[in-house]
Protein backbone atom coordinates (compact mmCIF):
# COMPACT_ATOMS: atom_id res chain seq x y z
CA UNK A 1 0.00 0.00 0.00
CA UNK A 2 1.38 3.42 -1.00
CA UNK A 3 0.09 6.51 0.80
CA UNK A 4 0.15 9.76 -1.17
CA UNK A 5 -1.27 12.55 0.95
CA UNK A 6 -4.75 11.42 1.91
CA UNK A 7 -4.97 8.91 -0.95
CA UNK A 8 -3.93 5.26 -0.85
CA UNK A 9 -2.77 3.17 -3.79
CA UNK A 10 -1.88 -0.53 -4.02
CA UNK A 11 1.52 0.27 -5.55
CA UNK A 12 3.74 3.08 -6.77
CA UNK A 13 2.84 1.96 -10.31
CA UNK A 14 -0.89 2.40 -9.60
CA UNK A 15 -0.16 5.87 -8.18
CA UNK A 16 1.81 6.91 -11.26
CA UNK A 17 -0.77 5.42 -13.61
CA UNK A 18 -3.54 7.31 -11.82
CA UNK A 19 -1.45 10.47 -11.88
CA UNK A 20 -0.49 10.28 -15.55
CA UNK A 21 -3.64 8.83 -17.08
CA UNK A 22 -6.40 9.58 -14.65
CA UNK A 23 -7.15 13.29 -14.96
CA UNK A 24 -10.21 13.74 -12.77
CA UNK A 25 -11.33 17.35 -13.16
CA UNK A 26 -10.24 20.71 -14.50
CA UNK A 27 -10.57 23.48 -11.91
CA UNK A 28 -10.57 27.12 -13.04
CA UNK A 29 -9.21 29.18 -10.16
CA UNK A 30 -8.06 32.74 -9.51
CA UNK A 31 -4.45 33.34 -8.53
CA UNK A 32 -3.11 36.64 -7.26
CA UNK A 33 -0.60 38.41 -9.48
CA UNK A 34 2.11 38.23 -6.80
CA UNK A 35 2.09 34.41 -7.02
CA UNK A 36 1.31 33.90 -10.72
CA UNK A 37 4.82 34.22 -12.21
CA UNK A 38 6.40 32.00 -9.55
CA UNK A 39 3.82 29.26 -10.23
CA UNK A 40 4.21 29.68 -14.01
CA UNK A 41 8.02 29.43 -13.72
CA UNK A 42 7.92 26.43 -11.36
CA UNK A 43 9.48 28.31 -8.43
CA UNK A 44 6.27 27.90 -6.40
CA UNK A 45 5.15 24.30 -6.97
CA UNK A 46 2.24 24.20 -4.53
CA UNK A 47 -1.05 25.90 -3.75
CA UNK A 48 -2.89 26.06 -0.44
CA UNK A 49 -6.61 26.01 -1.11
CA UNK A 50 -9.88 25.50 0.66
CA UNK A 51 -10.97 22.04 -0.43
CA UNK A 52 -14.53 22.83 -1.43
CA UNK A 53 -13.98 21.09 -4.78
CA UNK A 54 -12.79 17.68 -3.66
CA UNK A 55 -9.35 18.04 -5.27
CA UNK A 56 -7.71 14.77 -6.34
CA UNK A 57 -4.31 13.72 -7.60
CA UNK A 58 -4.43 14.02 -11.39
CA UNK A 59 -6.75 17.03 -11.45
CA UNK A 60 -5.72 20.02 -13.54
CA UNK A 61 -5.65 23.48 -12.02
CA UNK A 62 -6.16 26.19 -14.63
CA UNK A 63 -4.93 29.24 -12.74
CA UNK A 64 -6.08 32.65 -13.99
CA UNK A 65 -4.02 35.68 -13.00
CA UNK A 66 -6.03 38.20 -10.97
CA UNK A 67 -5.09 41.84 -10.21
CA UNK A 68 -7.27 44.32 -8.33
CA UNK A 69 -10.44 42.30 -8.83
CA UNK A 70 -9.98 41.68 -12.55
CA UNK A 71 -8.57 38.90 -14.70
CA UNK A 72 -5.49 39.81 -16.75
CA UNK A 73 -6.06 37.14 -19.40
CA UNK A 74 -2.91 35.26 -18.35
CA UNK A 75 -3.30 31.68 -17.27
CA UNK A 76 -1.22 28.61 -16.51
CA UNK A 77 -2.28 24.98 -16.14
CA UNK A 78 -0.70 22.56 -13.66
CA UNK A 79 -1.42 18.98 -12.61
CA UNK A 80 -2.02 18.11 -8.96
CA UNK A 81 0.63 15.53 -8.06
CA UNK A 82 0.22 15.46 -4.27
CA UNK A 83 -2.37 16.44 -1.67
CA UNK A 84 -1.96 16.90 2.08
CA UNK A 85 -4.05 18.43 4.82
CA UNK A 86 -1.30 17.99 7.42
CA UNK A 87 -1.08 20.99 9.80
CA UNK A 88 -3.56 23.01 7.69
CA UNK A 89 -6.57 24.95 8.89
CA UNK A 90 -9.76 22.90 8.84
CA UNK A 91 -10.91 22.30 5.28
CA UNK A 92 -7.67 23.47 3.64
CA UNK A 93 -5.17 21.36 1.67
CA UNK A 94 -1.72 21.76 0.18
CA UNK A 95 -1.69 20.81 -3.50
CA UNK A 96 1.68 19.80 -4.95
CA UNK A 97 1.83 20.93 -8.58
CA UNK A 98 3.78 19.97 -11.67
CA UNK A 99 3.85 21.07 -15.28
CA UNK A 100 1.58 19.14 -17.60
CA UNK A 101 4.53 18.21 -19.82
CA UNK A 102 6.27 16.57 -16.84
CA UNK A 103 3.39 14.10 -16.59
CA UNK A 104 3.54 12.94 -20.21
Amino acid sequence: MVNKGQLNFNSEHEYLQDLLLGVKNIHDLKIEHIFFQDVRNGIKDFEIRYNDRGFRVGDILRLHEWIDGEYTGNQVSKIVKYISSYEQKTGFVVLGLMDILEAE
